[in-house]
């Protein structure tokens, strides 16, 4: 059961009840009404969400889910290999590769932009705007930048996430 797309079926008058094994502090998950900043729980669910909803879309574009897949693989690689080196600033270094990443992605949306039409983005892109609410600056401004860089984005995210670039980054906290 995906709690987060139930809430896409309530109505105001409708008793929202607390999902067993859920925790929410931001109210999203118990509302569906989108705060400032989603809590910890709601933002991962959130990226997870509309990383679902990115294979769906790769998956109706195999060659372009192929050049996608290559593209983060490159990534993640040159990231790894960034923060091994521990020269310079390894972290400053990580973040390029990932800039690099999202450049190459923008350029791959645009040479199959005729294929990507016949895709319905509606979902992904609705997604893509409820992680932009992450209560993570570093999350935040990663999914805003990437998002328009096209499908792979939810997955350079998860890549800020995977525990080679990601620092956890509280709201207060430099």
């Amino acid at each position: 059961m995906d709690d987060l797309d139930d809430l896409d079926d309530l109505d105001d008058d409708d008793e929202v009840l607390e999902l067993p094994g859920e925790h929410c502090a931001c109210g999203y998950l118990h509302t569906g009404v989108v705060p400032p900043q989603l809590c910890l729980d709601c933002g991962d669910r959130a990226i997870a969400r509309w990383r679902d909803e990115e294979k769906r879309a790769l998956n109706l574009l195999p060659a372009y889910a192929a050049d996608v897949e290559r593209v983060l693989r490159e990534t993640r690689d040159a990231q790894r290999k960034a923060l091994r080196s521990r020269r310079g600033e390894p972290f400053s270094d990580a973040d390029w590769e990932l800039d690099k990443g999202g450049r190459r992605l923008a350029r791959l949306r645009r040479a199959h932009r005729d294929e990507l039409t016949r895709v319905g983005l509606d979902r992904w892109n609705e997604l893509a705007g409820l992680v932009a609410h992450d209560r993570r600056e570093v999350t935040r401004k990663t999914a805003k930048r990437m998002a328009k860089r096209g499908l792979g984005a939810a997955a350079m995210v998860e890549l800020l996430h995977d525990g080679s670039v990601y620092y956890f980054q509280q709201p207060g906290r430099g």
